[in-house]
């Protein structure tokens, strides 16, 4: 499984996104999120994000390479290392500083507004 970033900003252009796809990607945020790379769509680049899937063009994929990080997907319960508590991934962002995923929790169905590193989170 590919993982990648997306970093478009509307000074891009909406030529890069598929014109079904423009308003719902505007809405998360593409720049900083991580995307689950599926296999290409015509002549569009297939990415997903939770339950949405994008086409874009493939000009500003940044594919992630494999560097040791557990990748976890929107939706996937999850445990806090050290703790009984289950959480749902809510959503992803990646830290170009260190390299690295992180991950944002909805816990007791409220999200925590703290960023969660792969390292402090198994899968249940």
């Amino acid at each position: 499984m590919q993982w990648a970033l997306y970093p478009w900003f509307n000074e891009h252009g909406d030529d890069l996104i598929h014109p079904d796809d423009i308003e719902s990607f505007i809405k998360i945020t593409p720049s900083l999120r991580m995307f689950r790379v599926l296999p290409p769509q015509e002549e569009w680049s297939a990415i997903k994000y939770g339950e949405n899937i994008f086409r874009v063009d493939s000009i500003l994929l940044k594919i992630i390479p494999p560097c040791g990080n557990i990748f976890f997907e929107i939706g996937e319960k999850v445990k806090i290392v050290g703790g009984e508590e289950l959480a749902l991934v809510e959503g992803n962002g990646w830290h170009h500083a260190k390299n690295s995923p992180f991950y944002i929790l909805r816990i007791n169905g409220k999200v925590r507004s703290r960023r969660y590193w792969p390292d402090e989170l198994q899968r249940t």
